[in-house]
């Protein structure tokens, strides 16, 4: 099988010679071609690769761009595979190998390509080596075929991308309206999609990649640049390039690995592209997923992902009842006309003991406040004045809106963006002027963890748990701190004795009751017996915790009563019974 290796070069010839030399020396003879277009070099690039026997050169003599360079090369390619490889690279052993080994795991997988050091997409991870020596010891440990360690993505970087032929064919060449450069990767990986196949993100193959070399020097130039296409981008598609690797991990992160084969569903509200749902898809397994995405363009792909229905998330939330485990929003209520009633009606859709996993914008971060004072408030096209919102919430107003529909158990973190010294001493001066946490200030936006259960819920679990465990003495301290800590009742604790499936309710009777006169909680004690008597008026230990518990409250008489009913009573309600004669 033949790789066809396509590199574009615009001078920086140093760059090019590692690119090229690291290809001979990490990829087999014989599998490869390499094919340079050079786009009017004047560094000595174009006479140094017409001088390589093993390069097949293209010479331009103007700089046609990265797309129309590409397309160039692609048409005289003879690979089964073409091979995008920026000439800032250097590939290491194994690598070409290992992307292969991916791309060819089954028919619709499209493209694949590596990680890396320097990119964005999350295609980058932490590395610490200071030379090639170190960096090319690190790859080689790295660089190991593990199908485990594949993702499947939205969008892949063009640093390097390794596409089956038969793909090129069907997609069709990299579209020059994005010439000179930038986002015709982004195009790419969507049409590839679109036409049917999967991206790959091979998290077992490692590449140098030292980054924007052809652009770096053009500051200005460049981010004019990256404006343009960038528009360019969402007139095609309608929805942002950005849309495709938005994942949202601080909300994914809080979703755990069912137990015991169970199937989870998991709904987006506002899922975009699906770059989430596709994070949460490539992490648990046993996952149904389900998405709400106003953009009929950004949901045509994460259809490829979920079930996602199109339309206005306030009209389309009409899911079954108990239907979810967790539903994410990522900075959704900020744009909802009725935040607090959308939120109640996400709660009787979410299952028992199933969260909401949200972050919402902070009113009171410094910066707002700032520009308040300033007279300079004005809305931005994200973040955290966005014209889309409509509706602004501080910490305290979270936690009122996530009380009012009926959570009782929210968690709280913040996000917070760096803060210079500047910033540091007027948030300090600012906190002298309130009663607020000084945090409440620094976070940009929180993230919400709310659990769709309540103290009755965590009875009930506490319950099962002392049946099932024979009701060991540091589960009992757990279940009177419950009792004492949230106000539960007796009332509470048999409605959920009884609705329950415990088989030996009269045993938990006796032994919570007995239980609860020890921590003095004696209003619980005797509803939790007579709870037990109404079940079996003649059982022994009923009838003695009853007597017992009588003789306590000076009830003699009474105590008697039910003492006197044991039939066959021991040598303990013997002595009792004596004891309570003799007063």
């Amino acid at each position: 099988m033949l790789s066809s290796i396509i590199i574009l070069t615009y001078n920086k010839l140093e760059y090019t010679k590692e690119c090229i030399e690291s290809i001979r020396d990490y990829t087999d003879q014989g599998t490869y071609e390499i094919i340079v277009v050079d786009n009017a070099s004047n560094d000595g690039t174009k006479e140094w690769i017409q001088s390589q026997e093993d390069i097949f050169d293209i010479c331009n003599e103007n700089n046609l761009g990265f797309p129309k360079g590409c397309n160039q090369g692609i048409d005289v390619a003879q690979g089964d595979n073409i091979v995008l490889l920026n000439n800032d690279v250097v590939v290491t052993p194994g690598w070409l190998d290992i992307l292969l080994n991916a791309l060819y795991s089954s028919e619709n997988t499209g493209a694949v390509g590596p990680v890396t050091n320097s990119a964005s997409n999350y295609q980058a991870i932490p590395v610490f080596y200071q030379s090639k020596s170190e960096m090319l010891a690190f790859a080689t440990r790295y660089n190991r075929p593990d199908h485990i360690k594949w993702e499947q993505r939205l969008r892949l970087i063009g640093f390097c991308m390794v596409i089956k032929r038969e793909v090129v064919d069907k997609v069709g060449l990299l579209d020059e309206m994005f010439t000179p450069g930038n986002y015709e990767d982004d195009d790419y990986s969507c049409r590839i999609i679109q036409s049917g196949y999967k991206l790959i993100l091979c998290k077992d193959v490692f590449i140098h990649h030292y980054g924007s070399i052809s652009f770096g020097e053009v500051n200005g130039s460049y981010k004019k640049l990256l404006e343009k296409n960038k528009c360019k981008f969402k007139e095609k598609w309608n929805f942002k390039s950005e849309d495709l690797s938005n994942i949202r991990r601080e909300l994914s992160n809080f979703i755990e690995q069912p137990k015991d084969g169970h199937i989870i569903r998991v709904l987006e509200v506002n899922c975009g592209c699906g770059g989430t749902l596709l994070e949460i898809k490539n992490k648990i397994e046993n996952v149904e997923l389900f998405g709400l995405e106003a953009n009929e363009f950004a949901a045509a792909f994460a259809r490829e992902i979920a079930e996602v229905r199109v339309a206005g998330v306030e009209e389309a939330l009409n899911y079954s009842e108990n239907y979810f485990d967790y539903i994410i929003l990522s900075n959704t209520f900020e744009e909802l006309r009725d935040p607090w009633g959308f939120l109640k009606k996400l709660k009787m859709q979410l299952k028992q003991n199933g969260k909401i996993l949200a972050s919402i914008y902070n009113v009171m971060h410094y910066s707002i406040i700032k520009s308040m004072l300033n007279g300079q408030w004005s809305y931005t096209n994200n973040g955290l004045l966005a014209h889309s919102h409509i509706r602004f919430f501080s910490l305290r107003e979270i936690d009122k809106m996530f009380t009012e529909a009926g959570f009782e158990h929210m968690e709280y973190q913040s996000i917070m963006l760096p803060i210079s010294d500047l910033d540091q001493s007027y948030i300090e001066d600012l906190n002298k002027l309130g009663n607020q946490s000084v945090e409440q200030y620094k976070a940009h936006q929180y993230v919400v963890k709310a659990f769709n259960n309540n103290d009755n819920d965590i009875l009930q679990k506490i319950l099962f748990r002392l049946e099932d465990e024979n009701y060991p003495k540091g589960l009992l301290n757990e279940f009177i701190n419950l009792i004492t800590m949230n106000n539960i009742t007796y009332v509470d604790i048999i409605k959920e004795i009884e609705k329950s499936v415990i088989i030996n309710k009269q045993t938990m009777y006796n032994i919570l009751g007995t239980a609860l006169y020890k921590a003095e909680l004696f209003d619980h004690v005797f509803p939790l017996f007579y709870a037990s008597y109404e079940l079996n008026k003649l059982d022994k230990e009923t009838l003695y915790n009853i007597g017992f518990l009588l003789h306590k409250a000076g009830d003699n008489n009474l105590s008697l009563h039910y003492l006197r009913q044991i039939e066959d009573y021991d040598q303990e309600t013997a002595k009792l019974i004596k004891l309570i004669q003799s007063c």
